[in-house]
């Protein structure tokens, strides 16, 4: 069974965001920088 329209991006992928979230993305990316020193993916790597 096939859906009509092509499904939208589920949120983990990254792709489907709103302005909000974006907006809320980057506030919290600057502040994990502030706090660690480092960015949520290079934190993640070390």
């Amino acid at each position: 069974m096939t859906n009509p329209k092509p499904q939208t991006p589920t949120r983990d992928t990254g792709f489907c965001l709103t302005r909000t979230e974006v907006k809320y993305i980057s506030h919290f990316h600057r502040h994990f920088k502030r706090v660690t020193g480092m960015t949520p993916r290079q934190f993640a790597r070390s």
